[in-house]
C-alpha cells in the first residue's frame, strides 16, 4: 500500500529550507566582505617619560664656618646635594635670639630672620658640594645665632644645619713699631686703630731689650694708663688655634713675642684679645711687628 505526503506540509518545508539558504548565504558575504575591509590606523606609541629628577630632602646643610668680623659674618657650609637633585636655593637665618632653627615655615619669627627676606641662589664658585655668603652689615659685639635650610622647587623646605652662634668682632692685622721709634707705637683694640704708647686708650706696646723683643702693659709706662696681662697660649699653626682661653694665672705685665706663638691679652674691663706675631723681625727691619690679632668685644667672654 503506498502512503501519499501531504501537498500542504511538503510545500512548506520547501519554504523553510529556502530562507535557511538566504540566511547562511548572507552571512558568508557578510564574513568575507568583513575580512577583506582594510583595518582602521593604529594610534601612535607615546614617547616614554623620563625619570624625574630625584629631590633628596633627607639631609641637612652642615655649617663648617662661621666667623664674625667687624663689618660682616662670613658663612660656609656643606650642601650634602647630589648633582641630581633640584633645589631652589638656600635659606640663611640671622637672629640675635637662639632657637630660630626649630621654628616652621609658618611662623612669622623664623621669617623674620631670613637674612635679605629672599632664598639665597649660592655663591658663583660653580661647587654645588659648598656654599658660601656674606652678611653685612653687622654689630660689634653682638652675638648673632645662623643656620641654612634647603629650599627645593616646590617651596618645601629641607631640614635646618645645627644652630652656631658666632660674635662680630674686630679680627685681622696690625703693625707694632718699637716704642720711641718715631711711629705710632700702641694700639687700642675697641677702637681698632693705632695710637700712642701714651695714650689712656691704649692697651699695648713693643720695646726690646738685650734679651729680645717684649709685649707691655701700658701700665708699665705710667700708673694711670690701662693694665694688660699676657699668657702665652702656645705654639700655633695660625691664629685661629686655641679658640677659647682656660684661665690658669693672672698673666704677667710684659711678655716675649716668640714666632709662631700665640698670646692671650687680658684687657682691662675683662675683656680679651689674641695675637700672633707673623714674622720676626730682621736686622733691617727691627723697628716693628706685623700680628695677627682677634679682639673679643664682649665683656668676660673668653671665646675668640
Amino acid at each position: 500500500m503506498t502512503t501519499s505526503i501531504p501537498i500542504r506540509e511538503c510545500t512548506a518545508d520547501r519554504h523553510i529550507s529556502r530562507n535557511a539558504c538566504v540566511l547562511l548565504l548572507g552571512a558568508a558575504i557578510a564574513l568575507i566582505t568583513s575580512s577583506c575591509a582594510p583595518s582602521p590606523p593604529s594610534a601612535p606609541a607615546s614617547p616614554p617619560v623620563p625619570p624625574a629628577p630625584s629631590v633628596t630632602r633627607s639631609h641637612a646643610p652642615e655649617l663648617i664656618l662661621v666667623e664674625g668680623y667687624a663689618d660682616s659674618l662670613v658663612i660656609t657650609w656643606l650642601t650634602h646635594r647630589l648633582p641630581r637633585d633640584l633645589i631652589r636655593g638656600y635659606n640663611v637665618y640671622v637672629s640675635t635670639l637662639p632657637g630660630r632653627s626649630g621654628l616652621t615655615g609658618a611662623d612669622p619669627g623664623l621669617d623674620s630672620s631670613l637674612y635679605n627676606h629672599a632664598t639665597y641662589q649660592g655663591d658663583t664658585d660653580g661647587d654645588i658640594t659648598s656654599e658660601s655668603i656674606t652678611i653685612a652689615p653687622v654689630d660689634v659685639g653682638t652675638r648673632y645665632h645662623v643656620h641654612v635650610r634647603t629650599v627645593y622647587p616646590d617651596g618645601h623646605l629641607g631640614p635646618p644645619s645645627p644652630e652656631r652662634e658666632v660674635i662680630a668682632r674686630p679680627q685681622g692685622t696690625l703693625t707694632l713699631h718699637l716704642r720711641l721709634s718715631g711711629a705710632v707705637d700702641g694700639f687700642c683694640f675697641a677702637a681698632n686703630h693705632p695710637v700712642s704708647s701714651m695714650s689712656d686708650s691704649n692697651d699695648v706696646y713693643l720695646f726690646s731689650t738685650k734679651r729680645g723683643i717684649f709685649l707691655g702693659s701700658p701700665s708699665r709706662l705710667d700708673a694711670f694708663l690701662r693694665t694688660t696681662k699676657f699668657v702665652v697660649l702656645g705654639p700655633s699653626a695660625s691664629i685661629a688655634d686655641y679658640p677659647s682661653y682656660l684661665a690658669q694665672d693672672g698673666g704677667a705685665d710684659k711678655i716675649p713675642v716668640q714666632l709662631e706663638s700665640s698670646i692671650a691679652l687680658l684687657l682691662s674691663g675683662r675683656r680679651m684679645a689674641k695675637m700672633r706675631p707673623r714674622q720676626m723681625p730682621g736686622p733691617r727691619d727691627s723697628l716693628y711687628i706685623v700680628f695677627d690679632y682677634v679682639y673679643q668685644p664682649l665683656s668676660g667672654e673668653a671665646r675668640f
